[in-house]
């Protein structure tokens, strides 16, 4: 995956990528969504199948209206597999939090010896499922579903990735 990694000075980007699909057309392909979660509230989201805008009343919707004027959705192939790209520009103070949701299969049981997900496990280390984080300063940070963060259930498997904070765009 070639980007360049200089942005403008107050961008930040987030670079989902997964499967074999680029080098082998036969390879399944597993559905994911990449969220963003803003620190007022809004959820930037992108995958397949395309994610449906949340409604979630008037006052927060104007406050969603207003983040989405600073976000950016840059190309992507969402047909084949990805990458899934969502660059957000002049980030507030606060945390936004990364995620990525397995849109398709159900979470299964947790091994409660390890209290683990070991289907969402399973699944996401079979796919490679990545996140890069590329900050305006050059530098990127590629964060791998089987090795960072934590694997949750919401009834689906979500990969809660990583939280950046919108001052320092620190990764934490």
């Amino acid at each position: 995956l070639l980007m360049n990694p200089y942005l403008p000075v107050g961008e930040i980007r987030f670079v989902l990528a997964w499967g074999r699909r680029w080098w082998d057309p036969r390879a399944p392909l597993v559905s994911l969504e990449l969220q963003v979660l803003t620190p007022a509230g809004c959820r930037v989201q992108l995958g397949l199948p395309a994610g449906e805008e949340p409604n979630l009343g008037p006052d927060l919707n104007q406050v969603c209206d207003e983040e989405k004027k600073r976000e950016r959705v840059e190309a992507d192939d969402i047909d084949d597999g990805g990458p899934l790209t969502i660059a957000l520009e002049k980030l507030m103070e606060g945390r936004y939090w990364v995620s990525v949701e397995l849109k398709e299969s159900q979470a299964g049981a947790v091994d409660e010896a390890s209290m683990e997900l070991p289907q969402c496990s399973r699944i996401m280390q079979e796919n490679s499922i990545s996140v890069t984080v590329f900050t305006h300063d050059g530098g990127s940070q590629r964060l791998i579903a089987s090795r960072d963060g934590d694997i949750w259930s919401n009834g689906k498997c979500v990969w809660e990735v990583v939280a950046v904070d919108g001052k320092t765009m620190e990764l934490h």
